[in-house]
């Protein structure tokens, strides 16, 4: 576990992981929005 931070592979592999975590959750807000948005749309 000593190499672990400065291994290159596991920082890029943390990077990717990182930023995917981010922008499926902020993907899937906008998604959740824009289907309530719809159905208020169509409902009201």
């Amino acid at each position: 576990m000593l190499f672990f931070g400065t291994n290159e592979f596991w920082e890029a592999l943390a990077v990717i992981v990182i930023w995917g975590l981010l922008f499926s959750t902020g993907f899937l807000i906008l998604m959740s929005g824009i289907f309530e948005s719809r159905n208020g749309l169509k409902f009201s």
